[in-house]
């Protein structure tokens, strides 16, 4: 899962993604404007549209979080049947 955008927190700071409540494995602060989160089982999937992912800043050695207000929802739903 890739975040584009502008600002992102980058030095001191580590990232956090999180999708239907399931933390990223590995996530990369790859610039001011690009997050790349990754889970090693793959992207969780959910049968419901318009769910949202969490990313959120946390500052290195200590106990502030910036969170992020994540405009855009996953619309690749997965239908079982």
């Amino acid at each position: 899962m890739v975040f584009t955008g502008t600002g992102f927190l980058t030095t001191g700071y580590t990232a956090n993604v999180s999708f239907m409540n399931i933390s990223a494995d590995t996530v990369t602060i790859d610039s001011a404007t690009k997050v790349t989160a990754e889970w090693t089982n793959g992207l969780p999937t959910t049968p419901k549209a318009g769910v949202k992912p969490s990313l959120e800043f946390k500052k290195t050695g200590s106990t502030v979080v910036h969170k992020t207000n994540v405009l855009k929802e996953v619309v690749n739903v997965i239908v079982i049947t």
